[in-house]
C-alpha cells in the first residue's frame, strides 16, 4: 500500500465590503471593514491621474506604509477624501482582502460614487441695531439640501455691531 501526503492550503474568507458616505461638506468617507487586513483604494485626483492608497491593519489599527496623498486622511477605521482634491466625475474603487500570499482571500471589490457637491448658500438678514433675527428668519436665510433646521448655536451671541457677520 502506497500512501501519499498532500498539503492543501485554504484561502482566507472574503472580508466584508467597504462602505461610504458623503459628508455635508462634500467629503467622501470610506469605512474600512473590521474583518479585512488590507484595503486598496484607487481614485482619480484633480489632475485626473489615478492615485492608489494601500492600507494595512495591524491589530485593530489601520495604517499606510507611505505618506497619504494630499487631501486623504485616515482615522478610526475611516478614510476621508477631501472633495476639493478628487475628480468628482469618477468612482473610488476599493479592494478588501485577508491573508497574504497564496492563502490571500478573494478581494471584495466595491465602487463608491463621488456625488457632485453644492455648497450651501445664505441670504442676508437685515435688522436694526438691537433687534435679533428669529429662528424662522435664520432657517429661511440658509439654502441647502436636506435642511432640518438653522438656529443660532448654543452659547453664541448675536452681533452687537453694524456690518456683515458670518
Amino acid at each position: 500500500k502506497i500512501s501519499e501526503t498532500k498539503r492543501i492550503k485554504a484561502k482566507f474568507e472574503q472580508p466584508s465590503a467597504t462602505t461610504s458616505a458623503t459628508r455635508q461638506n462634500g467629503d467622501v468617507e470610506v469605512t474600512l471593514p473590521t474583518d479585512a487586513e488590507k484595503v486598496t483604494l484607487t481614485y482619480k485626483n484633480k489632475q485626473n491621474t489615478n492615485a492608489t492608497v494601500t492600507l494595512v491593519k495591524r491589530g485593530n489599527n489601520w495604517s499606510s506604509s507611505t505618506t497619504l496623498p494630499d487631501g486623504i486622511s485616515l482615522a478610526n477605521g475611516k478614510v476621508t477624501l477631501d472633495y476639493t482634491k478628487v475628480n468628482r466625475n469618477t468612482n473610488i474603487t476599493t479592494a478588501s482582502t485577508r491573508g497574504n500570499g497564496d492563502v490571500e482571500s478573494q478581494a471584495n471589490n466595491q465602487n463608491h460614487p463621488i456625488p457632485e457637491h453644492t455648497a450651501p448658500t445664505t441670504k442676508t438678514i437685515t435688522k436694526v441695531i438691537g433687534e435679533n433675527p428669529t429662528n424662522a428668519e435664520l432657517l429661511a436665510a440658509v439654502d441647502v439640501a436636506n435642511k432640518a433646521s438653522a438656529v443660532l448655536k448654543e452659547g453664541t451671541q448675536y452681533p452687537t455691531t453694524v456690518g456683515n457677520h458670518t
